[in-house]
This record gives structure tokens, sequence and C-alpha cells, in this order.
């Protein structure tokens, strides 16, 4: 795509050269530490985030996640995001259109999806790098709960 977020066309993301590929090659033997880093900050949202103020990534037992991102969802998500940047904390939204929007799947699909339509306009990424410490989480988190 020209413009992120935005599919004219099936594709792939595959940006991976020759130099990108020796940097991945260093930073894969430190993989498992940086995993076990960000679940460790993924708990520190979980034990400080207000769960009747904002709606919290579902944990399944089963599963292993890895936090490449930490998202949760606001019914006020602009609001919110423009609140977090005035406090110096910067998010993202991730993925804002639906797939059954983007011109690239439109023929996948016939019917409208209103779930996938609220869950695009609420979701909002928080910081969760393998650089954060636990301290900056709960620096982010009480911002948030103070929103």
């Amino acid at each position: 795509s020209k413009i992120k977020y935005h599919n004219k066309y099936i594709g792939y993301n595959s940006r991976l050269d020759e130099m990108q590929a020796a940097f991945l090659r260093v930073k894969l033997r430190s993989l498992d530490n940086i995993n076990i880093h960000k679940r460790k900050l993924a708990d520190s949202y979980y034990r400080n985030i207000d769960p009747k103020k904002f709606i919290l990534p579902n944990i399944h037992n089963d599963f292993f996640d890895v936090y490449h991102i930490f998202s949760l969802m606001s019914n006020s998500r602009n609001d919110l995001r423009e609140y977090l940047v005035k406090k110096g904390v910067k998010t993202e939204v991730h993925y804002p259109i639906p797939p059954y929007k983007q011109d690239g799947y439109k023929h996948l699909f016939e019917d409208c999806y209103p779930i996938s339509d609220n869950i695009h306009q609420m979701e909002l990424s928080l910081p969760i790098s393998s650089f954060h410490t636990e301290e900056d989480i709960e620096i982010v988190a009480q911002i948030l709960n103070d929103f």
C-alpha cells in the first residue's frame, strides 16, 4: 500500500533485506528474554489499569501471548489518545480499518460487521517495548486511570 493501513490489493508485508536479517539474527538470541520482559510489562498493565474504565485484552491460559502490542479499548479512544499525548505518552491506532472495508478484501465480504467496526473505532495500542520498564508502565497506567 502507498498509504499506511489502506490496502488496495491482497499482498504481503516483507521488508527483510540482508541488513535487517543481520540485525534480526543477533536480536533473536535475546528473543526469550524480550518476551519474558514484555509479559511482565503486560502484567503490570493488567494489575494497574482500572478495568471499569477500559476493556483490556482477554487472557486465555491455553495461549502464550508475547505482547507484540498491548491494546485496550475505550469508547473515548480519540479523546483518550489526545489526553495521553499531552501527558507525554505516545500511542498508536493499529489497523484502524476493518479488513472487510479494505479495497483488497471487499470482494470476499457481502455483509456489514458492526462488531468489527466497533473494535476498530475503540482500539488503542499502549507503549510496550523491550526498552520500557515496569515503572514506565505503572506511570502510563496511572495517567490512563486519571483520564
